[in-house]
């Protein structure tokens, strides 16, 4: 019966112009999808269609200072709500980039229901227990390891999955990494090779091709070899390898599958059922 319909849009291809937002939410804008787009100003540019979509009466939700998002503001006609200005909220969701995304949800809640009481607002988030592959808690494995499976995929997301997950973490941090495109691989290669820092052991599944041709120019085993010399050691395993050393992991250990691909297959698989 509600006239309000919620959408989370990629920008690959530009595919979020379809839509016609009332009101728009952007958290961030980074050079990613290097498939398509040809460098950040690229991706800022689509970004720019989507803002002058938004009608005069509409709103843009986003941290307005942000380096990357700033630029797109000057002279729009619609409302612009800086969420950073909402107050804390208490989530259950770990990460500092939950409380933000809360801060959104809660700017954009606002603008929705304008008489909406804060209470109402602070339970809500307080309450929301999350979405499939968002920092998702899948369980313990037979032998006690906590197993974690996330959608980090671009080196940014990778860096602050990490960070939090070193946070709670008493024993050994292991990640099962499943890169995503072979040209995200090969174009951010050098900011991949720096974002597990703080990781025990990393076990890099092979690249996960969705709509693309191996060229020969990366692979999980070049990757695995970079990020080791960076520091972390690193390992190209295949599925099956992974589970094996995921259930060798025992009590106090944090095992994590992170990436777009099929990856969380492995978290599922090695989860007591019990």
């Amino acid at each position: 019966t509600s006239d309000a319909f919620v959408v989370e849009a990629c920008e690959y291809k530009r595919d979020f112009l379809t839509l016609s937002p009332k009101i728009l939410v952007i958290t961030n804008i980074e050079f990613d999808h290097t498939d398509y787009y040809k460098d950040l100003a690229d991706v800022q540019s689509a970004f720019a269609a989507l803002i002058a979509k938004v009608p005069a009466d509409g709103a843009v939700v986003t941290d307005a200072l942000h380096p990357n998002i700033a630029p797109l503001l000057v002279g729009i006609t619609p409302r612009v709500v800086d969420y950073t200005q909402e107050p804390e909220y208490s989530v259950k969701l770990p990460g500092e980039f939950n409380v933000m995304n809360a801060r959104a949800a809660a700017a954009a809640a606002k603008l929705v229901q304008p008489n909406i009481a804060q209470e109402v607002v602070s339970l809500s988030l307080q309450e929301f227990s999350g979405t499939w592959r968002r920092f998702e808690y899948k369980g313990k494995t037979e032998k006690g390891a906590d197993v974690y499976d996330d959608y980090a995929h671009h080196p940014t997301a990778i860096k602050k999955t990490v960070a939090e997950l070193r946070k709670r973490t008493f024993g050994k941090l292991i990640v099962a990494f499943h890169p995503h495109l072979y040209s995200r691989t090969r174009d951010l290669f050098e900011d991949f090779s720096t974002a597990f820092t703080g990781v025990d052991q990393l076990l890099i599944a092979p690249i996960y091709a969705a709509r693309e041709l191996d060229d020969g120019s990366v692979s999980s085993a070049l990757l695995a070899e970079s990020i080791t010399a960076n520091g972390t050691l690193s390992e190209a395993l295949d599925f099956a390898e992974i589970e094996n050393r995921f259930k060798e992991a025992g009590k106090g250990d944090v095992l994590v599958t992170m990436g777009a691909g099929d990856i969380y297959k492995v978290a599922d698989a090695v989860t007591s059922k019990k």
